[in-house]
């Protein structure tokens, strides 16, 4: 099976500073969080592949991925109480930690950032929120 390698991962702030998580803890975070982006929204990688886009082995992927549970950040979905088939890891720390986001102002940041005239447009709150959407997503880190 071919590997398609991430241009880049995201990393949140709290899985950042968290100094019981070591860095390759944290790649993997990121990794996961990108799994959940593509198509089929759900990390379902192996140890073995996380291992080779991280250019690490299988066992030190094994004892992040521990760690990573130990923190609360992820938890593993098993086929049967035996645990040997992982299904799935879900990642529990979002990016944007469950801040509320001003739609309006943040669509306004971007109209300005953009060169955009504040118009009607903006006046629709599904405009704004979509715009506003787009612009969160891609703020670079």
């Amino acid at each position: 099976m071919k590997i398609i390698y991430p241009s880049f991962v995201q990393i949140p702030y709290k899985i950042l500073v968290n100094k019981r998580l070591q860095s390759l803890d944290k790649h993997i975070y990121g990794l996961i969080l990108w799994y959940c982006k593509l198509s089929i929204k759900k990390c379902v990688a192996s140890n073995e592949t996380i291992a080779k886009l991280l250019k690490t082995t299988k066992q030190c992927v094994a004892n992040s991925l521990v760690r990573l549970s130990e923190q609360k950040c992820i938890k593993s979905i098993f086929k049967d109480k035996s645990k040997k088939i992982r299904l799935e890891i879900v990642p529990l720390i979002p990016l944007n930690d469950g801040r509320k986001i001003d739609w309006n102002k943040e669509a306004k940041k971007w109209a300005k950032d953009n060169d955009e005239e504040v118009t009607d447009f903006w006046k629709d709150p599904d405009n704004v929120k979509n715009v506003a959407e787009d612009y969160v997503e891609n703020i670079p880190f």
